[in-house]
């Protein structure tokens, strides 16, 4: 008889000690105008947990004036109580100044000051307590983001009659 091949196959290259190795991953922009309303980072491509779920800290090391290129303590704390508040989970939002992205933002301030560098550490650590971290740059910038539309002549999405197909 036929053997049919299994619906999820995993092909493992190397040592059984690379997938237990975490490698953590943050997924987002690193340039963001003041007004966007939601900024995201995400934790979803980090690896390593051998099959288990890895234990996330998000953490920020500081949030530093653009234009004096010096660490804001207030900022970094501000922001330091912005990412605790978010349970450590796989993403952490940011929103902009009087958006609610969900009720979190009805009691606290998750929006991103204009002009700042926050440097936010991703840690993940897997059930043997192997761990990896890495460091996301997020810039915010007060330049105005461009109103894109696009514009088709409209004599592009008519047909011709002789192109249309008569099916029987």
């Amino acid at each position: 008889g036929v053997k049919a091949a299994p619906l999820h196959t995993v092909l493992a290259t190397g040592s059984q000690d690379a997938l237990l190795a975490p490698f953590a991953v943050i997924i987002g922009p690193e340039l963001v105008p003041t007004c966007a309303n939601l900024v995201i980072l995400d934790s979803v491509y980090s690896r390593g947990s051998g099959g288990r779920a890895l234990t996330l800290l998000w953490t920020i090391d500081a949030a530093i004036d653009a234009e004096t290129h010096r660490e804001n303590t207030t900022e970094t704390l501000r922001m330091t109580d912005v990412i605790n508040t978010q349970l450590q989970e796989t993403q952490i939002v940011f929103v902009r100044p009087g958006f609610a992205y969900n009720e979190i933002d009805l009691d606290i301030d998750r929006s991103l000051t204009t002009n700042f560098v926050y440097l936010i550490r991703l840690t993940v650590t897997n059930f043997l307590g192997l761990s990896d971290s890495v460091l996301h740059v997020l810039k915010v910038q007060n330049d105005p983001v461009p109103v894109v539309m696009p514009v088709v002549d409209r004599m592009s999405f008519q047909a011709h009659a002789e192109s249309w197909f008569r099916f029987a």
